[in-house]
């Protein structure tokens, strides 16, 4: 992608079409009399983050889930899928989760009915639209920053505003993620939330 707010995009509709794809290879599986069989396919979200990042971002995501640099892929993103899709996670609504899929992962306090379950876990999930109020800041080195929102797609409140440090790639000029800052305006998050807060949360 030759514009930052394609690449974004791109990236970001990998990740929230991971659920969707997680149910189909599962489905898939219970056909062929198996389960998760397919573990590995089911990530494409998570595996393109990965691998359209600068080393420095992949050593972020390894320490946010405690995995030492050398940890192969399949296993950094295992453990990412799990932390990023629990339910009090913020970094879930990247995902693509529904109410739905939240509750059938049994993500919910010990003691809890399910009732209650699912009026502490809705607010925890959105459909969300891209938008960018403004275009790149190119710094005329290879790098470029982009502020990238996710607003509520039923009532178009802000709920998450990110900015993308992206960083090109020498061998083909194809953009990396460099770093990504993160502020949350939904109530049950805390906002004004940094690129520190996504080694904690997610971890």
């Amino acid at each position: 992608f030759v514009d930052p707010c394609e690449f974004v995009t791109a990236i970001l509709n990998e990740l929230r079409g991971q659920q969707q794809q997680q149910q189909q290879y599962q489905d898939a599986d219970e056909k062929k009399g198996g389960r998760n069989n397919n573990e590995n396919g089911n990530d494409l979200g998570l595996r393109v983050l990965l691998r359209a990042s600068t080393p420095e971002w992949r050593n972020v995501m390894h320490r946010s889930v405690g995995a030492p640099l050398d940890t192969d892929e399949d296993s950094v993103i295992a453990v990412l899928r799990s932390s990023l899709g629990r339910s009090n996670n913020q970094f879930n609504i990247l995902l693509g989760k529904t109410t739905k899929d939240v509750l059938k992962d049994g993500d919910v306090n010990d003691g809890e009915s399910s009732s209650s379950s699912s009026s502490s876990s809705s607010p925890d999930v959105f459909e969300y639209t891209i938008s960018f109020p403004n275009d790149a800041v190119d710094y005329d080195d290879g790098m470029c920053w982009i502020e990238c929102r996710l607003r509520c797609a039923t009532n178009d409140d802000l709920l998450v505003a990110m900015g993308w440090t992206l960083q090109k790639r020498k061998e083909d000029g194809a953009w990396l993620i460099h770093s990504i800052d993160w502020q949350d305006f939904r109530d049950q998050f805390r906002p004004g939330i940094g690129r520190e807060e996504w080694e904690r949360v997610c971890g």
